[in-house]
């Protein structure tokens, strides 16, 4: 577990996978323990709920997150808006291979495999 905090730690992840020697599973939890330890405090539910817990963190600690929040946190939006501009050919050839829903088997409780069936017509 990577506790520190972003991007830091999915700099660190990525630069440990890209090394080659990389095993098992790596996840990013930021303040996740300070909040089970109480070092930190959560938002209100209210807040939570309202996906504000962001705006909490900020008013609870400014000095060290106004650049995080407000300055480096809204280059993804434009990252995205770039990224939806990709002309879909593009992303295809680009894209990972998906089997169709007829290659799909499930294992059940028995561990015996299953076809899976969506109820949609498989992909071409």
């Amino acid at each position: 577990m990577f506790a520190i905090g972003a991007p830091q730690s999915e700099i660190t992840c990525w630069e440990i996978a890209n090394q080659g020697r990389a095993r098992g599973t790596a996840i990013c939890i930021g303040a996740s323990l300070e909040f089970l330890t109480g070092a930190k405090k959560r938002a209100p539910i209210w807040m939570q709920r309202l996906a504000l817990e962001w705006l909490f963190r900020l008013l609870s600690e400014p000095r060290r997150l106004w650049r995080r929040y407000l300055v480096l946190g809204p280059r993804i939006f434009m990252i995205w808006l770039r990224w939806r501009a990709t002309p879909k050919a593009r992303l295809a050839s680009e894209s990972v291979a998906i089997p169709s829903d007829d290659s799909v088997r499930i294992p059940d409780r028995s561990g015996s495999s299953k076809q899976h069936t969506s109820g949609r017509e498989p992909r071409p």
